[in-house]
C-alpha cells in the first residue's frame, strides 16, 4: 500500500538561487565529460577511440584536446559566449518586480507601459510576457476592456 503524499518540500532557498546551483552543476558536468574524454586517451587509447566512448565527434574531440594541451582544465570549460546585451539589468527587473507588485491588475499592456515610462524601453507585447515570466508572474485570468477585448492578469507566483 503506498504512503500518503503529504510530505512537503523544506524550501531551503529560493527558486533563483536553485537555478543557479543547477546551472552550475550543469556546467561541471560538461567539464566532467571532457575529462573522462582527456583520461581515455591519457589511457591509451586513440582519439577516435576515446571519442567513440564520449560519443563526440572527431573534431570535438581535437578541439577539447587542444583546450587540453592549452590551458589544461581551464582550457575545458565552456567559455562565456559574447552577445547583445540584455536592455534591462538586474537592478532594473528588481525595480520592475517592485513596480509589477504595486499594479492592482497587470497585464501585459499595463507591464509595458511601466517598462515604457520608467526605462524609456519599447518591447514587442511577446517579449513583455518572456520579462513577466522571468520574474515569476503568471497569466492568472482574464479581463475583458470596455470594447470587449480580453486581456491576461498576471499575479506573482
Amino acid at each position: 500500500m503506498a504512503r500518503p503524499n503529504n510530505k512537503r518540500v523544506k524550501k531551503l532557498m529560493n527558486k533563483k538561487q536553485l537555478n543557479k546551483k543547477i546551472r552550475k552543476l550543469e556546467e561541471d558536468n560538461k567539464i566532467l565529460n571532457k575529462l573522462y574524454f582527456i583520461r581515455h586517451l591519457y589511457d591509451g587509447k586513440s582519439i577516435e577511440e576515446a571519442a567513440k566512448l564520449e560519443e563526440i565527434s572527431i573534431s570535438t574531440a581535437y578541439s577539447w584536446l587542444n583546450r587540453w594541451n592549452e590551458n589544461g582544465v581551464d582550457g575545458l570549460k565552456t567559455k562565456h559566449r559574447s552577445g547583445r546585451p540584455g536592455s534591462l539589468s538586474e537592478e532594473d527587473k528588481e525595480e520592475l518586480d517592485i513596480l509589477f507588485s504595486e499594479t492592482e491588475y497587470l497585464t501585459t499592456e499595463k507591464a509595458h507601459e511601466i517598462i515604457k515610462k520608467t526605462f524609456n524601453l519599447d518591447f514587442t507585447l511577446k517579449h513583455i510576457r518572456t520579462i513577466l515570466h522571468q520574474l515569476d508572474y503568471y497569466s492568472k485570468s482574464y479581463t475583458k476592456e470596455s470594447n470587449g477585448k480580453k486581456q491576461l492578469i498576471f499575479k506573482k507566483k
